[in-house]
């Protein structure tokens, strides 16, 4: 499986499909991530105490949406495994009452210079206007600190791993 999606992502970028968007960081270093051509991505905040991110959403109504928000140094203390883990299994917990399963696995992510959690959640019930599945993580990368979460629909395993391979892929200069 992660062959076939570093193969995509590289079929995306030879055949110029991705969307290169980089995120200027006040460590000076910039961040890169080549997203989908199915996403349709952007730098923006998702609330404004929080530092710019990557966000994109689905051109088809309530398909997904995704925040994908690094964190520098100062703002990432204590971002070693364990304390990631607990932030997102913490984050997990309190997914569970509107969850369908009541057990939400934590599971791990790895990369070349990249480690973090993860975890999926089905929401029990959903508004018309709502979204069935939930994926939040955080990766630590370097002094950095990245946070995700994918809102969706149809197609949300296509979407999260999407999410994920980004992350994998995920550059900074330094």
């Amino acid at each position: 499986m992660k062959f076939i999606a570093i193969l995509t992502l590289a079929l995306w970028s030879t055949l110029g499909l991705a969307s290169e968007l980089k995120i200027s960081l006040p460590t000076g270093q910039e961040l890169t991530l080549e997203t989908p051509p199915s996403w349709s991505a952007r730098i923006g905040r998702v609330r404004t105490e929080l530092p710019q991110a990557i966000v994109a959403e689905s051109s088809e109504p309530f398909g997904f949406k995704i925040a994908i928000t690094p964190f520098w140094p100062e703002a990432a203390k204590g971002s070693e495994a364990k304390n990631i883990r607990t932030m997102i299994g913490n984050a997990a917990e309190a997914a569970k009452p509107d969850a369908v399963n009541q057990i939400v696995e934590v599971q791990s992510f790895t990369a070349p210079e990249k480690q973090g959690f993860f975890f999926v959640a089905t929401a029990a019930a959903t508004e018309s206007d709502g979204y069935k599945y939930l994926s939040e993580g955080a990766v630590q990368y370097g002094s950095l600190l990245i946070t995700y979460t994918v809102l969706a629909n149809e197609k949300h395993k296509r979407v999260i791993e999407e999410t994920l391979q980004v992350l994998r892929a995920m550059r900074a200069n330094r």
